[in-house]
């Protein structure tokens, strides 16, 4: 990932204040609106799991730049998604729902710039998780 794409979403998010709860709840409602299949895939408690993708969106985000620890972490999470149903299919609606949602969010400061380094970062992100997926024994999934 370009070095100016991740000093833009870190500037983003961090415009955004506090990550809270709204911002997964957001998220989730852009994702089922986008694809409400995908409702299925998420049986735990809604409010845990909003809790968790906030938490990692911080994690990942402030973590662009250091891709040696950031890589196995979202390897890993890649493979953990196999055990919840997710294909490399449903990375697409999750991309439109997160977009959706900071542009939301973001409102006036939501600029070309920063909707494609957003755009470039999910990309980044997807793919060490898909390879992480794909990485995994048929068998063991």
């Amino acid at each position: 990932m370009a070095r100016d794409d991740a000093q833009i979403v870190e500037d983003s998010l961090a415009a955004l204040g506090p990550l809270t709860v709204d911002l997964g709840a957001s998220f989730y409602e852009a994702l089922f609106e986008a694809a409400p299949k995908l409702r299925s895939l998420f049986r735990g408690d809604q409010a845990d799991q909003i809790i968790r993708f906030v938490e990692v969106l911080a994690h990942v985000v402030s973590n662009l730049r250091a891709t040696e620890k950031i890589a196995p972490i979202l390897q890993d999470l890649g493979r953990r998604h196999i055990g919840y149903g997710v294909t490399p299919a449903h990375y697409r609606p999750f991309k439109v729902a997160l977009l959706k949602t900071l542009q939301k969010q973001l409102e006036a400061n939501w600029t070309p710039e920063v909707a494609a380094a957003w755009d470039a970062t999910f990309d980044s992100v997807a793919r060490q998780m898909i390879a992480g997926a794909e990485a995994v024994e048929p068998s063991a999934s």
